[in-house]
C-alpha cells in the first residue's frame, strides 16, 4: 500500500464519519471551556481568600498594637488615684473582645493569644502588665505568621 492509497483511505474514513468527528470536536471544546472556567474560578477564590486573610492580619496587628499601647494609660491610672477613665476602660474591653472574637479557639496558637489578651486586661500592676504585654505580642506574632503563611500559599 502506498502513501497515496493510505491518505485516500484516511480521507474516505473522515468523510464517512465527519459527523462523529464534529461532535467529538465540540465535546472537547466544551470540556476545555468548563475546565478553564473552573480553574479560573478556583484561582479567583484563592486570591480572594488570601486578600481577606491579609486584611484580617492588618486588623489584628492594629488592635494588638492599640491594646498594648493602652498600658501607658493603665500606668497613669495606677500612679494617679484621681484618674477616672471609664471611657478608656470601655475602649480597652472592646478591643480585647474584638481580638478574641477574631480568633479560633480550636487552634492552639489562637487559644494562647486569647489567654494573653485576657491576662493583659486583668494585669494589676505595671510589672505584670509589661510581662503579659510581651507575652501578648509574642503570641500575636505566632498567629500572624501562621495566617500569613496560609495567605501566601493561597491555602483555603
Amino acid at each position: 500500500m502506498t502513501i497515496i492509497d493510505a491518505m485516500q483511505s484516511f480521507l474516505s474514513f473522515l468523510s464517512t464519519n465527519k459527523d462523529a468527528f464534529i461532535a467529538a470536536g465540540v465535546l472537547v471544546g466544551a470540556m476545555t471551556a468548563v475546565g478553564t472556567s473552573w480553574w479560573a474560578s478556583r484561582a479567583s477564590h484563592r486570591s480572594m481568600v488570601s486578600q481577606m486573610r491579609e486584611r484580617w492580619i492588618e486588623a489584628l496587628r492594629s488592635e494588638i498594637a492599640e491594646l498594648k499601647g493602652m498600658s501607658l494609660f493603665l500606668a497613669r491610672k495606677s500612679a494617679d488615684p484621681n484618674f477616672n477613665a471609664p471611657e478608656f476602660l470601655h475602649r480597652m474591653q472592646i478591643l480585647g473582645n474584638k481580638i478574641i472574637l477574631r480568633l479560633n479557639p480550636n487552634n492552639d496558637a489562637h487559644a494562647a493569644l486569647e489567654t494573653a489578651v485576657i491576662r493583659f486586661g486583668m494585669a494589676e500592676d505595671e510589672e505584670e502588665r509589661d510581662l503579659v504585654g510581651n507575652e501578648l505580642v509574642y503570641h500575636a506574632r505566632i498567629v500572624i505568621e501562621q495566617t500569613w503563611q496560609k495567605a501566601e500559599r493561597g491555602k483555603l
